[in-house]
């Protein structure tokens, strides 16, 4: 069984995929029927929020897969069915959430020879392994790829990611200062000050903390802690000049659902504090309202 990988600093060309937008002689490069397409940035996408919010199981005894996403939007698992032209979406009623399930073989093999190479973390990479495993095992020939991949800003992996695993945070803090001061007469005293602090911050949670690494390498900023849950992993940007490059990137490649509702809340307050709203009358009651809302879903 496949068990770790670590993170090389060059790649094969991740991103090509033309190959899975028209149908070509072999079988494996025929992801869509002749003459479908679908977008690469959408793909991209998906692949991200699987590495966030999927889950690749296999059966060896009956010799059968299934991929699975759950979510509490129905509309997004409803995209991705519609998108890929397979797949069923169903409500939980005992979980209270929605659930997109693939469970054929031609389409679990669809999926295998899209995700195939093109994961981050050894978490699906080794769900993947144990897939083409089945598949092999039942007269199919996928040589299976486990280098793992290297996201950058320009394509919308962490997009999808961030879908499945990002947050957006606002927070009016008070703090209080104490400094030294002269009354009318002279005399030395002590005057305790308080003061609003506005924090915003882009986080994102995982078990694998060397794919957070990467993600605070390209985005050049940030630290990786680990939190109070055991064995999860934080990134966090919590610099307000910083995020500019968080804003940079979901403009050019938006968030979907919920979140990129979230997003452009948390956008509109930073442009607040970049105008200097929060130093004016009743500044920082606004942006504490607006705060309350971000994921308020």
């Amino acid at each position: 069984m496949y068990i770790g990988i670590k993170f090389k600093h060059c790649c094969y060309n991740y991103f090509n995929l033309s190959k899975f937008s028209t149908k070509t002689s072999s079988n494996f490069y025929e992801f869509y029927s002749a003459h479908k397409y679908i977008d690469p940035n959408w793909l991209t996408w998906f692949i991200g929020f699987t590495e966030g919010d999927g889950g690749l199981h296999c059966y060896k005894y009956s010799k059968s897969c299934l991929f699975g996403l759950t979510q509490k939007e129905e509309p997004i698992l409803q995209e991705i069915k519609s998108v890929l032209g397979f797949g069923k979406v169903y409500f939980d009623i005992s979980a209270n959430v929605y659930r997109y399930r693939v469970t054929t073989k031609n389409e679990i093999l669809k999926l295998a020879i899209l995700f195939n190479g093109k994961f981050a973390t050894i978490n699906k990479i080794n769900q993947l392994k144990l897939w083409i495993d089945v598949l092999n095992a039942d007269s199919v020939k996928l040589t299976f790829n486990p280098n793992p991949f290297l996201p950058s800003l320009n394509d919308s992996w962490l997009s999808g990611f961030t879908t499945a695993d990002g947050s957006f945070f606002v927070s009016v803090l008070k703090q209080k200062y104490k400094k030294e001061v002269i009354d009318s007469e002279g005399n030395l005293g002590i005057k305790e000050t308080i003061s609003q602090l506005v924090r915003i911050k882009f986080v994102l949670d995982q078990k694998e903390e060397p794919i957070l690494l990467h993600i605070k390498n390209i985005f050049g900023v940030g630290n990786v802690q680990k939190t109070t849950d055991i064995g999860v992993f934080r990134y966090n940007l919590g610099s307000f000049k910083s995020n500019s490059i968080t804003v940079d990137y979901f403009l050019a490649y938006p968030l979907k659902g919920k979140k990129q509702t979230a997003f452009l809340k948390w956008k509109s307050i930073r442009e607040m504090l970049l105008e200097k709203k929060h130093l004016k009358a009743g500044g920082i009651e606004l942006i504490r309202e607006k705060a309350k809302s971000i994921n308020n879903f």
